[in-house]
């Protein structure tokens, strides 16, 4: 963010978006994500990045990566696209939402560090 938009007021959104392994390189957005989750940064810790997520639909990742941005809109009309991280996701575990039958999945999502620990400490 420049200092013209520092101080301006923006509206913000996220987007996850599927990366392909090989190739780093986004192909899609992931659809069904659902409101709220986290992303936590923890340097005490071997992996140091973690994000939790909902989403309705399908899970189905194999190898492919999620990439998270929020894209902010400011008063000007501006618009940026800032990088959150990239995460390996981990599920999907199903849970059943009221009497509709509505499901959602809640995806744990590991930083990119956890490749490397499982590479050199296999086992932990």
């Amino acid at each position: 963010m420049d200092s013209v938009h520092h101080g301006m007021r923006f509206t913000t959104s996220i987007r996850v978006m599927r990366v392909d392994r090989a190739t780093g390189l986004e192909t899609g957005r992931v659809p069904g994500i659902q409101r709220g989750g986290s992303i936590e940064r923890n340097m005490d810790t071997t992996v140091t990045e973690q994000a939790s997520l909902d989403l309705v639909g399908d899970a189905l990742f194999g190898s492919d990566l999620l990439r998270i941005w929020t894209d902010l809109t400011y008063a000007d009309g501006t618009r940026e696209s800032i990088p959150l991280g990239t995460f390996l996701p981990d599920g999907p575990k199903r849970t059943v939402i009221g009497s509709q039958g509505a499901s959602s999945i809640p995806l744990t999502l590991l930083g990119r560090l956890r490749e490397l620990w499982d590479a050199l400490f296999p086992g932990f």
